[in-house]
């Protein structure tokens, strides 16, 4: 039997672990592929706890999974692991996974989803992903991350979570969210639709905003470049935005400062 935690998979000839468990690239791919496959067949939970992918296997595209699914502590080793398209019906859980490249692009999580401390090591991609339940991303790591055109439409949560740069263009958030990161990652915003229960707190010296209804979002506690007279810059400045455009940036992000009773800072948001 295969020593790994409460694992019911018997173990491999000369080894303590099952296929599944066992940590070696050279094990035998299209074994692993076939009895993956026929685990995602199955109606009822399905548990990948600690599974080992090596390169060749992770291609979950286009997957339906009826059941609630476990991916806690997953290693996925291959240059990229595919969830493009695949349906999630019920909660599933990637806590303390880990992934180099993957991508859940037009991938729907139909109840809750959990990315509790999960780390991403290479890009992610959940571009026109749909989020119908509550969905936390705490405590992970991520590179780059590319959520544009997505859809949240429960709470979504980001406490502690690194990025280098993320994508939020064209996104909506139809319930709570909060983004707390301790960094100052370049994070686009523009054209995103917010709640009006969203709070943001982080290092803005890299966001941008244009188009999106920011005045909605909580950014008190959040980090600003100024200028020489202590105006606030916004990251729109490099870009070459039109007159026009950066002036309504900065209305709406006065107005975000006044709702939630920071006055003081919001005098700061002026253009010229």
């Amino acid at each position: 039997m295969c020593n790994y935690t409460k694992c019911t998979y018997e173990n491999v000839p000369d080894s303590d672990y099952c296929i599944f468990h066992l940590k070696d690239d050279e094990k035998d791919i299209v074994e692993f592929n076939s009895q993956i496959n026929q685990i995602i067949d199955s109606d009822g939970k399905i548990n990948f706890n600690g599974f080992y992918f090596p390169p060749g296997t992770g291609n979950f595209e286009s997957a339906i999974f009826k059941g609630e699914v476990d991916f806690k502590f997953a290693n996925f080793c291959g240059d990229i692991t595919d969830f493009t398209r695949t349906r999630f019906c019920q909660n599933v859980n990637f806590t303390s996974a880990k992934f180099q490249k993957v991508d859940f692009s037009n991938a729907k999580f139909c109840k809750d989803a959990v990315f509790l401390k999960v780390e991403f090591l290479e890009n992610a991609n959940f571009n026109f992903t749909k989020f119908s339940g509550n969905v936390g991303f705490q405590d992970a790591k991520f590179k780059k991350a590319n959520f544009k055109d997505s859809k949240f439409l429960k709470n979504a949560a980001f406490q502690n979570t690194e990025f280098n740069e993320v994508d939020f263009s064209d996104v909506t958030f139809d319930g709570k969210m909060v983004l707390i990161t301790e960094k100052s990652p370049i994070i686009h915003l523009d054209r995103a639709t917010f709640s009006n229960d969203v709070r943001i707190r982080a290092g803005l010296q890299n966001c941008s905003f244009y188009g999106s209804n920011i005045e909605r979002v909580d950014l008190t506690s959040c980090g600003w470049t100024s200028d020489e007279e202590k105006e606030i810059k916004i990251l729109e400045h490099k870009n070459n935005l039109g007159y026009g455009k950066l002036v309504e940036i900065y209305r709406l992000l006065r107005q975000s400062r006044q709702r939630y009773g920071d006055h003081f800072t919001a005098g700061e948001f002026f253009y010229q």
